[in-house]
């Protein structure tokens, strides 16, 4: 009986290239290349592929890139919150998984808010994920196949990016790669008792851990749905398939009432992005659904390795197409395990509720899928096109280019560690301002975390604005709380120590500029005239951006 689970691929035809000896022709015209009794076997390429993955992964979470402004916004929140207020919704309009957000606050209650601390959650997600995709599609292809699918996520930049982020993208893949691992193995044995058992746990908890779970818990859902009618209700089989669903809908509704909605009305203007407003299909327009269609498809969503918006994953998309039209004659349960998330991504995207691609990490979940049917495309593509010695070669090539990608990419990443040079620079500024500072002097910015008419307010400069907000928090070293836009008259100089004034300007948008030296005025014609010290991060139309310092020394002013 053949394995459901193989794919039904069938063997190389080429005893010349399987041999042990390598492709003989290839290597007397390519010396070079392949040299004679080193042609490494596909086993070697995938492990060797497996390794430059996980060394990549590890270099970019060693390498502690200073947080960036997406980070920040939720980092921010393991500096002024506890395992309680975590429930409440969050600052800077972020919608983040209850399950990562306790996760990571206990990294930092143990190793505090460093960049290794806050990202070993991610990373460890990061890592194990290949290793589960690599059992994955072992699984399910034949080596070749799987050595071009390892191949696709192991170099995927995104894939190695927001494993070394303090973001929840990288245990949605986690969580995904779990739960389609746990679903087929209660296809392949529905009468596993403990099978079921494992799967009813990962349904419970996957909605508190990753939103898109949602999708992929639906997709599951609809297998299990077919695998109930090929078993004719089976009293097990049933127990198992009622079992799962009552927990799983049941634990995702309580997530969306009790934890989502509140969380998705206090960031309600998060949808108004263009980031989200691009990934959520043009019915108000429905004769571009078309156009827009192809354009996600073709975007972001399928960046893997690489790619980019408006084409720029054309290749992906296509070799995926042909996998997935390959795989569907010779495995369909995998096929709709895989692909039925999908269409319930489409609709909640078509009610404004998840974006439908447009960025690789709210899509990341779909990185299994999309890495795996990719493989087996290329792979069919390439036995359509070459046989025997060439095939061979051609895996190799591939094998190869994924190879450079990974390398490039950690020759890339220690030549640049960090996300924005706006975001090191900022950075490396409020750090080297910290010990100048005393425990008894006071830290005071004009910039206000919450809106009010006489500054203003960071969260209309997004990313900066966070980053602003952690990096002050992370290193102020003084006894007395940061003032954050205390009105003129409220600041003081202490009799033993300096009063620091912060101004960020930023030039995301316009900066108040008469609001700022009205604010100036008021506060030197009380406390007199200041030190002054200009830091710059960048120039954009003849504008920089920069901090200002004001410095009132209590001791002068004896």
């Amino acid at each position: 009986m053949r394995n459901p689970g193989a794919g039904g691929f069938p063997p190389a035809q080429s005893p010349r290239t399987d041999d042990g000896r390598g492709p003989r022709r290839v290597r007397r015209r390519l010396p070079w290349l392949i040299p004679a009794g080193r042609t490494p076997t596909i086993a070697q390429l995938t492990v060797t592929l497996i390794i430059l993955g996980l060394a990549w992964r590890t270099l970019r979470y060693l390498l502690a890139f200073p947080y960036w402004g997406d980070e920040s916004f939720v980092v921010v929140s393991f500096l002024t919150r506890d395992f309680a207020g975590m429930i409440r919704p969050l600052e800077w309009g972020q919608i983040v998984p209850l399950g990562f957000m306790w996760a990571d606050l206990v990294m930092a209650r143990l190793f505090g808010v460093g960049e290794h601390a806050l990202r070993f959650i991610p990373y460890v997600a990061g890592v194990a994920s290949l290793f589960l995709f690599w059992r994955l599609a072992t699984q399910h292809l034949p080596k070749r196949a799987a050595l071009l699918a390892v191949g696709f996520l192991a170099a995927s930049f995104y894939a190695v990016r927001h494993g070394a982020e303090a973001k929840a993208y990288s245990t949605d893949l986690l969580v995904a790669l779990a739960l389609i691992h746990l679903a087929w193995a209660v296809w392949t044995q529905p009468r596993s008792a403990l099978r079921w058992a494992a799967l009813c746990l990962g349904g419970l908890l996957a909605p508190w851990c990753s939103y898109p779970a949602l999708f992929v818990g639906g997709a599951i859902g609809i297998l299990l749905s077919w695998m109930l009618l090929r078993e004719r209700f089976a009293g097990g089989v049933l127990a198992g398939w009622f079992g799962f669903g009552l927990l799983f809908v049941a634990s995702s509704l309580l997530m969306i009432f009790l934890y989502a909605v509140p969380h998705a009305r206090a960031a309600s203007g998060l949808t108004e992005i263009e980031m989200w407003r691009m990934a959520f299909p043009p019915w108000d327009r429905p004769w571009m659904l078309p156009v827009w269609l192809v354009a996600i498809h073709t975007g972001m969503m399928f960046a893997y390795p690489h790619g980019g918006h408006w084409g720029g994953s054309t290749f992906t998309f296509v070799v995926f197409v042909i996998g997935a039209v390959w795989m569907w004659r010779r495995n369909r349960p995998l096929v709709v395990l895989l692909l039925a998330a999908l269409p319930l991504n489409f609709i909640a995207a078509s009610f404004e509720k998840y974006p439908y691609g447009g960025t690789v990490r709210t899509s990341l979940y779909l990185a299994p899928a999309i890495c795996l049917l990719a493989g087996a495309g290329l792979y069919a593509l390439l036995r359509r096109f070459l046989k025997g010695e060439q095939l061979r070669l051609g895996l190799m090539v591939a094998s190869g280019a994924f190879a450079v990608l990974a390398v490039g990419g950690m020759i890339s990443d220690v030549a640049r560690p960090y996300a924005t040079e706006h975001s090191i620079i900022s950075y490396r500024h409020v750090r080297d301002i910290a010990p100048a500072t005393r425990p008894q002097d006071r830290w005071a910015t004009f910039n206000a975390v919450e809106p009010c008419d006489y500054a203003p307010w960071l969260g209309a400069w997004r990313g900066i604005g966070g980053q602003w907000v952690f990096d002050m928090l992370r290193f102020c070293p003084t006894r007395e709380p940061i003032q954050w836009a205390p009105p003129p008259e409220a600041l003081e100089v202490p009799a033993d120590g300096t009063l620091w004034l912060f101004c960020y300007r930023g030039i995301k948008v316009a900066f108040p500029e008469n609001q700022w030296q009205a604010y100036l005025d008021a506060v030197t014609s009380r406390l007199g005239s200041p030190e002054h010290e200009s830091r710059r991060i960048k120039q954009r139309d003849g504008v920089w951006e920069s901090i200002e310092i004001y410095r009132w020394d209590g001791r002068n002013q004896r």
